[in-house]
């Protein structure tokens, strides 16, 4: 089982920022990963860089040009050059899908802009309380797990680790349920076939396994961190969602896919807030998210969007923030 990690700039990719995401990778200590790099998104000191780099890297011009073993069975997942690997985090996929062979498996993450600390007390807390004892009463008798360290507390998440067996229209309403579920957080198979006929860096390639498939699994326990995309890589992503909308006729999952788009203009609006654009340019992008509001049922929409100001877009925003614990 190998697992190829498909680096995709959140901005633009530096030199320091590849070099950082692969020592996160090699710290991961397991021979079953390799990077995936386009070569439109690197420079010709950052090829010379790569060569001798400690990972084995694959710099194509196309994703159909990835080479792969056709007797080998591999995993594929879309990182930002900003997004890392918790400790143990390729261990526990390869260990989940060992024992429960599955098309995709979608992952928790940590947020970069939220305490590490805080939402790893939170997903503990809501651990498997049998096998929460068992790590208390074996290494930590006399501290209590929300104590420990945030070293310590990554440590035990790979024995704290739990899987969901999504079925049927349960995977659809898990859709709906992931406000901020991206394209970093989905690790699906792939093959030469799924490489020549789709592009694996677009959401729409998830999609079509969700259909094609009855079955998929979710993490309990983070195996990345994550942070929020720029402005123009999430309208792109926004993009995608909605290009993808047209091509469901599943009538239980596009209910639950409209409650899922409007999630995803929930953030662009979010980020866009946080974005150090002139009022002028955020007026422009805003245009551009109202139109996509306004692709979704009445019901679905986000109200009001197009009624705002640019001076209440802000105050909007803030009741986001608020909603979202930020």
């Amino acid at each position: 089982m190998q697992f190829l990690i498909n680096v995709l700039p959140n901005n633009h990719l530096t030199n320091h920022k590849l070099k950082l995401l692969i020592e996160n990778i090699a710290y991961q200590n397991n021979s079953n990963v390799q990077l995936i790099i386009k070569k439109s998104f690197i420079n010709h000191e950052m090829i010379d860089f790569l060569s001798h780099a400690s990972l084995k890297i694959q710099i194509v011009n196309h994703y159909s040009d990835v080479s792969l073993d056709k007797d080998d069975s591999y995993y594929w997942i879309n990182l930002k050059d900003n997004d890392c690997l918790l400790p143990s985090a390729i261990d526990q996929w390869q260990s989940v899908l060992c024992r429960h062979p599955s098309s995709e498996l979608w992952l928790h993450s940590l947020k970069n802009e939220k305490s590490f600390n805080q939402q790893m007390n939170y997903l503990i807390k809501k651990a498997d309380h049998a096998k929460r004892n068992t790590i208390q009463n074996l290494f930590y008798q006399h501290v209590q797990l929300k104590d420990l360290s945030l070293k310590q507390k990554l440590a035990i998440s790979f024995g704290l680790q739990e899987y969901n067996i999504l079925k049927d229209t349960d995977r659809f309403d898990f859709l709906s349920q992931s406000a901020d579920m991206n394209l970093n957080q989905i690790l699906f198979k792939c093959n030469l076939n799924t490489l020549q006929k789709f592009d694996p860096s677009k959401f729409t390639t998830i999609l079509h396994l969700m259909l094609d498939h009855q079955e998929i699994l979710s993490l309990q326990m983070p195996t990345v961190a994550i942070s929020l995309m720029k402005l123009n890589r999430q309208m792109e992503w926004l993009n995608q969602v909605f290009t993808g909308m047209r091509d469901i006729g599943d009538a239980n999952f596009l209910g639950s896919y409209h409650v899922f788009a409007a999630n995803q203009i929930k953030n662009s609006l979010l980020i866009l807030r946080n974005s150090k654009l002139n009022r002028s340019k955020k007026r422009k992008i805003l245009d551009r998210i109202i139109q996509y509001n306004q692709k979704l049922p009445y019901i679905f929409r986000i109200k009001n969007i197009s009624k705002m100001a640019m001076g209440r877009l802000t105050r909007f925003s803030n009741q986001l923030l608020s909603k979202k614990g930020l």
